[in-house]
């Protein structure tokens, strides 16, 4: 949601994947699926000046490997900078998977092949230049950080860090309200904004909305 109106606010495409949604059971598949999803988001960032990217449960592919780095995949680039963090699940086959992503988003400040010999023609001409004007914005979440790989977290990838904390009961007293206008109910619900506010302290947004649906 975070994401999602972050994106809104900008005016930018919005792009989202669940991370396990890059794992495979056939090795190079997950790798190819994370080149194809960021290859549209940079196809995206040209055409409107710029992309968001949000995969929710990055630990998926992202745990922690113990310090052993998988060898990177020459050739593999793409663009984002920062990272919220708020879910999770982790499979151990998933290093492919994770060293691709770490290329691309590496790729963040490295020219496209077009970029580079549009560059030696302005160098012909003695111009500089101009700076690229689009990017791809990554987000990530996960409700484990500190199971996720030091790597992906370094500066230049996803290197900030955005704690989101159930909403307090005022904020929840909000959603709950919003959600109930969304069903019906024998008798008017708003009656008991409030002990439904309290019996569901601690939980998130999505966990609200799974509430009153059930």
């Amino acid at each position: 949601y975070l994401a999602k109106a972050i994106a809104g606010s900008s005016g930018l495409p919005f792009m989202s994947m669940d991370a396990s949604s890059f794992s495979n059971m056939f090795m190079g598949v997950g790798a190819l699926k994370v080149i194809r999803f960021f290859r549209k988001a940079r196809r995206l960032a040209r055409e409107y000046g710029g992309a968001i990217v949000f995969i929710d449960e990055i630990d998926a592919i992202a745990g922690s490997r113990g310090g052993v780095m998988a060898q990177p995949v020459p050739g593999f680039r793409a663009m984002p900078t920062a990272h919220q963090m708020f879910m999770g699940g982790f499979g151990g086959r998933s290093s492919m998977e994770l060293s691709t992503i770490l290329y691309e988003l590496d790729g963040n400040m490295e020219r496209t092949r077009g970029e580079r010999i549009l560059a030696r023609l302005y160098g012909l001409v003695g111009k500089k230049m101009p700076p690229r004007s689009w990017t791809v914005f990554t987000m990530a979440a996960t409700n484990v950080p500190h199971a996720i790989d030091q790597a992906l977290t370094r500066a230049g990838r996803l290197d900030r860090r955005l704690v989101v904390n159930p909403p307090d009961r005022s904020g929840r007293m909000e959603i709950i309200s919003g959600y109930l206008r969304t069903i019906r109910t024998a008798e008017p619900a708003e009656q008991w904004l409030e002990v439904l506010a309290d019996d569901m302290a601690g939980m998130t947004p999505a966990e609200i909305k799974m509430a009153i649906a059930s």
